[in-house]
């Protein structure tokens, strides 16, 4: 365990990490607040994130390159839109917000999940419950739809390959790879007797991507999964250890310096009567 919070109402979901400060970052999705800790573990809100109105933050990334700290923003429910759908983009160095990009369908109850930025300074952003693909293009001013994913459940946790060409999304029914220039879609093949359905934390490490998979079926396990060159079959799997304390889901990733950090929380849940569950943390594993 690196850290465990005081507050077991904080709900971390969405994890980043700054590769310039060693910095971790992770997004409260009941206290509505971006919190940072630094690499000794002290813990404290990033800037005056619990004043600007924000909702739910669930996928977060630092683009260290830049200097910008990127966040999704939006319902406390699945049922009705508390708080507006959004992605959102702070200077990580001052704690400004500089800008909210929302989404621009805003007539149904929409999710917005995760995020990656690639190396061109695009950030791209899931939406699981009509299941888009949107993208903030560098100068952008607003959100674009890239992809409509209606043949995907519940489109979830996103990555991106080293030079940024392939953008990897998790849904309920595995892992599917997408070309950031045409949009193609491919669907990414275990090639073995294992799984790669249901992952929410998704982040490539080495070739290869690791997967928070937080379904009690799957022993609510986190794997690294090793891929061919051509990014599209899954060769290997292997477990890592998490070894959380019971009471405790894990959630998301961010890989840094050789470890993976994952949140931990009990159920995320605005209605959950959290007394008698441990408080949240983000557990270390060494890759």
């Amino acid at each position: 365990v690196f850290v465990t919070f005081d507050d077991i109402r904080l709900s971390p979901e969405g994890i980043a990490w700054d590769a310039d400060t060693g910095h971790l970052f992770t997004g409260s999705f009941l206290l509505r607040k971006i919190v940072r800790i630094t690499p000794d573990g002290a813990v404290s809100d990033f800037a005056d994130s619990p004043g600007d109105g924000l909702g739910a933050i669930l996928g977060m990334w630092v683009d260290a390159a830049r200097r910008e700290l990127w966040a999704a923003s939006g319902s406390t429910s699945m049922e009705e839109m508390t708080h507006p759908a959004e992605l959102l983009r702070y200077n990580v160095e001052t704690g400004e917000l500089v800008a909210r990009y929302p989404v621009p369908e805003a007539d149904r109850v929409l999710l917005v999940n995760d995020v990656v930025v690639t190396p061109d300074g695009t950030a791209w952003l899931t939406e699981s419950l009509a299941g888009r693909l949107y993208r903030v293009p560098p100068g952008a001013e607003a959100l674009e739809l890239f992809l409509e994913l209606p043949q995907f459940g519940f489109a979830n946790g996103i990555a991106a390959s080293d030079d940024g060409g392939t953008i990897y999304v998790a849904h309920a029914e595995g892992l599917s790879a997408i070309d950031s220039k045409t949009g193609a879609i491919e669907r990414v093949v275990p090639q073995g007797e294992f799984t790669l359905v249901s992952a929410d934390g998704l982040s490539w490490v080495d070739g290869g991507l690791v997967l928070v998979q937080n379904q009690p079926s799957l022993n609510n396990r986190v794997v690294w999964v090793d891929l061919d060159p051509t990014g599209r079959r899954a060769t290997r799997l292997r477990h890592l250890d998490i070894g959380l304390q019971e009471g405790l889901d894990p959630y998301t990733s961010a890989v840094g310096e050789g470890f993976v950090y994952v949140t931990a929380s009990p159920p995320i849940d605005a209605e959950a009567d959290l007394e008698g569950f441990p408080p949240p943390a983000i557990v270390r594993l060494p890759l």
